[in-house]
């Protein structure tokens, strides 16, 4: 789905070479790939719901017992920021807020990468990214739950 203010809009499908529009960096690299979808179209509002989401039953199989690692690509959009207000922003989350207990993968408060450990003890431990996400990112945490417990931040980003 597309929301457009302007009348007319153009989409085209692209294969990204390199997203770094950092000047400092080796700039922003993309090429044109030809699809029958490439085109102008009428652009119109739609109403674009908050966030997209998937609720997947409890199961046993989801409470982890082992040690896990997680892998996604994401682009925080308005990270540290849901509904308009701040607010963390779950990625892949298996948590009871209530209970303050399971494991989740979340954009933190500040916009910072995040994973968050519950204890059966209803302790959690969050281990936070030094800096906030700003453009497309690699998320590779994992961890190794239960007593003496270890976190893996992603490789390349401090973590604390």
């Amino acid at each position: 789905m597309v929301s457009s203010e302007l009348p007319r809009y153009r989409a085209d499908i692209v294969r990204l070479i390199r997203g770094d529009a950092n000047p400092n960096g080796p700039g922003f690299k993309e090429t044109d790939i030809d699809t029958p979808v490439s085109g102008e179209y009428d652009g119109r509002r739609q109403e674009l719901p908050f966030g997209s989401y998937v609720l997947v039953p409890d199961d046993p199989a989801l409470r982890l017992r082992a040690s896990f690692t997680f892998t996604a690509w994401i682009a925080p959009t308005t990270p540290g920021v849901a509904f308009g207000e701040r607010s963390a922003q779950g990625i892949v989350t298996k948590w009871s807020a209530d209970e303050e207990g399971g494991y989740g993968v979340f954009i933190d408060e500040e916009g910072r990468l995040a994973l968050r450990l519950g204890g059966e003890d209803g302790a959690a431990d969050t281990l936070h990214a030094d800096t906030p996400l700003r453009a497309w990112r690699s998320a590779i945490p994992g961890a190794a739950p239960g007593p003496g417990r270890t976190a893996c931040p992603p490789p390349g980003i401090p973590w604390r």
